[in-house]
């Protein structure tokens, strides 16, 4: 009896197992590496290939999957390739495990969100096996190198022929099980964040728990590499330098991403804001509030109504989750991006 319950849980796990439900095996994967919001927008489709792992396309992009290297592509041969719709997932991941594959990208007609930019043209991407990698391709060896939780491989993306960078294509394959995440790793200029959660990350780094962390160190005496622990230092004392080693590296840089990716709702920013990372995240976030108060008393003299809402909403404390929803006045704010290179820059790629 006890088998053939076994069996049963196992099956009806392995049925509702999906990228979209952060509860199950995949989707627990998949929201290590995919933002919140993107993968909330996951939908199936049909599947094609093998009926083994996930293949999944979390970008905004439509992805067409050829399978072998194809020089030229019209827009018939096109639609005879496997096709994934933006925020897609399906079952197959043969042409993928068998060694090069060629993906065509191509924006929709509507993209989501409204900011991306269309393309120009369709996106040949060839993706040797050989190409994935656990760490970026030109890392130097360092006190604290990145190891990625799988593998991983980058392709550039053009806006047109005149080659203008528009961010960079991430697949990201789990062997075990054998699951392709297809990604849009969109460029810096991108990767505003909402002021909301921008104060939430600062609160987070002055109060959350930084659990301790291991890194190597070059010893001054015999110039050898080993490895030590280091703890954070207390809440008040808390600078850039310790939210990147405690918090970025450990939660997001070893998903070879930024912070602005993958927890919050980024976009193009309004607001490019200097800092000296040795300065506490405490004082930055008062010289921040400071800024907004000062803003909103300006702009109720010009008599701004929106400018007004939303910077006296500067004022509130917001809480340090992502995924923080914002109510009357505050809406606003969500709209209102800055850009903070902390959190805003991939740092296993800096």
């Amino acid at each position: 009896i006890a088998g053939t319950s076994y069996v049963t849980y196992r099956r009806l796990r392995k049925k509702t197992d999906s990228p979209s439900n952060p509860a199950r095996p995949t989707g627990a994967w998949v929201a290590k590496w995919l933002a919140p919001q993107h993968q909330l927008n996951l939908t199936e489709t049909a599947g094609f290939g093998n009926r083994k792992g996930w293949l999944i396309n979390g970008s905004p992009f439509e992805v067409y999957i050829a399978g072998h290297a194809h020089t030229h592509m019209t827009t018939t041969s096109l639609e005879r390739c496997h096709k994934l719709q933006p925020f897609t997932y399906c079952k197959g991941t043969s042409d993928f495990a068998r060694g090069d594959v060629t993906l065509y990208i191509r924006c929709p007609e509507v993209p989501q969100p409204a900011w991306i930019e269309l393309f120009s043209e369709v996106h040949p991407i060839t993706i040797q096996r050989s190409e994935y990698s656990t760490s970026p391709s030109d890392m130097e060896r360092s006190t604290e190198d990145i190891r990625y939780a799988d593998l991983v491989v980058r392709k550039n993306l053009w806006l047109d022929q005149d080659k203008r960078p528009y961010g960079q294509l991430k697949i990201t394959w789990s062997v075990k099980p054998k699951n392709i995440l297809i990604q849009w790793s969109p460029p810096h200029q991108c990767r505003g964040v909402p002021f909301c959660q921008f104060v939430g990350f600062l609160t987070q780094v002055i109060e959350g728990k930084m659990p301790s962390v291991k890194v190597r160190e070059q010893s001054s005496a015999d110039g050898q590499y080993r490895t030590v622990t280091k703890t954070a230092p207390r809440g008040s004392h808390r600078t850039m330098y310790d939210a990147n080693r405690f918090i970025i590296k450990p939660q997001v840089a070893v998903y070879d991403t930024s912070y602005a990716e993958l927890k919050t709702d980024y976009g193009p920013p309004q607001l490019f804001i200097s800092h000296v990372w040795a300065e506490t995240a405490e004082n930055t976030k008062e010289a921040i509030q400071r800024m907004y108060r000062w803003k909103n008393e300006t702009n109720l003299r010009t008599g701004s109504s929106t400018q007004r809402s939303f910077l006296a909403a500067a004022s509130e404390t917001p809480s340090p989750a992502a995924g923080h929803t914002l109510t009357g006045r505050s809406k606003d704010v969500a709209a209102y991006r800055v850009w903070f290179c902390t959190i805003c820059n991939n740092q296993s790629r800096v």
